[in-house]
């Protein structure tokens, strides 16, 4: 069985849909209510484990408080057959994070986050011997949410930084995604990791805050060629990393060995989306799958952008997690956008 470890935050999503996004000092009617896990931790893990459950051992590593909520994810993840036992339970009384999803009725979503534990979440509370005895692939995220994780570090310059490489030494494979804060310390933050990772896998807008180049037109039409370009301009500072996985709503690019390669999202029937809370984590998911497996690079944005679509049938963020086969069935069902490579 592959072990793929995933540290990164873990939260409570208490996710509510309405019509219309209010205007401040306004009333707008709660459609909806419900509870579920999320962060990247619940997120990407339990859509991984699902998508194999029998093959894929997912070790999670993650800090929550010693409170209700705390006890909410330990027992989700444990029913979802992650292994939890490197968790860390909070002896501080600190609560554990939680997010406020506001989702209106085009999917647009705005989040009202508490970090709670993530924000003092630390390399201390790592088991660092588990790596060093059992190198693996790991996932880490989210960078501008891990708030001791982003303090500047005079050896590596940044505390993630040091982390990976230790990670590195150690052997593992690294994959990190972020967080699409607009912030004059975006690049400060993300930036001394980037040379520690094997794979980058972000969304079209934390290539933009990366890059400081616009992906979309003024009528927010997605520039390919413009992401391209983020996409060898990265590779071209960071030779180290062996992919470059970029995604958006209509598309998903992989850079690998100076060639692109390009898949466009499924066209979706209206009534299909629900929601798209954790979107972007299903399609970490979907990638992780695929790099673990060996899969060539288009059959890695089918599975990737496959788990995503997937993921907006459902409110919350793992509802309609579903095993590599339905996923495939999925797939089958909806032609896709098309895309010129060259």
């Amino acid at each position: 069985m592959d072990n793929i470890a995933i540290i990164g935050n873990a939260i409570v999503d208490n996710i509510k849909t309405i019509n219309s996004y209010p205007k401040e000092g306004m009333l707008v009617n709660i459609n909806y209510i419900s509870s579920s896990v999320g962060g990247c931790l619940c997120n990407a893990g339990i859509n991984l484990k699902t998508l194999d459950k029998h093959n894929i051992n997912v070790v999670a590593f993650s800090k929550v408080g010693n409170d209700f909520e705390g006890e909410f994810i330990l027992n989700t993840l444990k029913k979802y057959q992650l292994d939890i036992s490197n968790i860390i339970i909070d002896k501080d009384n600190i609560q554990t994070g939680f997010t406020d999803v506001m989702t209106s009725s085009n999917g647009n979503r705005t989040f009202f986050h508490f970090k709670g534990t993530n924000k003092t979440f630390c390399i201390n509370d790592i088991n660092l011997d588990y790596f060093k005895n059992n190198p693996c692939l790991v996932h880490i995220g989210y960078l501008m949410l891990l708030d001791w994780f982003d303090l500047e570090n005079k050896d590596n310059g940044t505390n993630m930084a040091q982390l990976l490489s230790i990670l590195k030494s150690y052997g593992c494979k690294i994959s990190i995604d972020l967080v699409s804060e607009d912030s004059p310390r975006f690049i400060r933050v993300v930036k001394p990791s980037l040379k520690y990772i094997d794979y980058l896998i972000i969304n079209e807008v934390e290539a933009s805050l990366l890059s400081k180049i616009n992906v979309r037109d003024i009528d927010n039409n997605l520039i390919v060629e413009n992401i391209k370009q983020i996409m060898i301009l990265i590779n071209k500072e960071f030779p180290n990393i062996k992919k470059i996985i970029i995604h958006s709503p209509e598309i998903g690019i992989i850079l690998e060995n100076n060639k692109f390669y390009i898949l466009g999202s499924l066209i979706l029937p209206k009534d299909f989306i629900k929601g798209s809370v954790g979107a972007g984590d299903a399609f970490a998911a979907g990638c992780l799958y695929g790099i673990a497996n060996n899969f060539d690079n288009y059959k890695i944005l089918k599975i990737a952008s496959s788990t995503a679509a997937n993921n907006l049938t459902s409110y919350d963020s793992i509802s309609s997690a579903k095993s590599y086969e339905e996923i495939i069935k999925l797939d089958n069902l909806y032609k896709r956008l098309t895309f010129k490579e060259d």
